[in-house]
């Protein structure tokens, strides 16, 4: 088993999608939510690289290509680490983290920061 490193996702007081976290390179193994936490599921979007870089950043869906599958949605909970036991785990990606969905995204009432697990990809 790789060895698993911890990097972080911040979420602003008052907005619900977090800055740039850079995962290439990297696959996403696990998810821990801060002890304060406003209750939301967790959603993401991802770019195949930086928008400094002309990143254009979409919603991160599971299952098939392009018109099949559902937008990945994790359940979170206030210190919550959630194991992400599926296939098509965010890899080798610009990824930021939601909470909440695109469609209801829930405004955190402080700053947050979100633990993501990776390991090498």
């Amino acid at each position: 088993m790789l060895d698993r490193t911890a990097t972080h996702a911040k979420i602003a007081s008052g907005a619900s999608l977090s800055g740039e976290v850079d995962l290439r390179g990297k696959i996403l193994v696990a998810i821990q939510a801060p002890a304060a936490w406003t209750a939301a599921d967790l959603s993401f979007q991802a770019a195949e690289k930086p928008t400094a870089e002309g990143g254009v950043y979409g919603e991160v869906f599971e299952g098939d290509a392009v018109g099949g599958g559902a937008a990945l949605v994790v359940d979170a909970a206030a210190s919550q680490y959630t194991l992400l036991n599926f296939e098509g785990k965010p890899q080798n990606c610009m990824l930021k983290v939601r909470s909440g969905t695109s469609g209801v995204p829930v405004l955190q009432g402080a700053d947050r920061d979100i633990i993501l697990y990776v390991q090498p990809f």
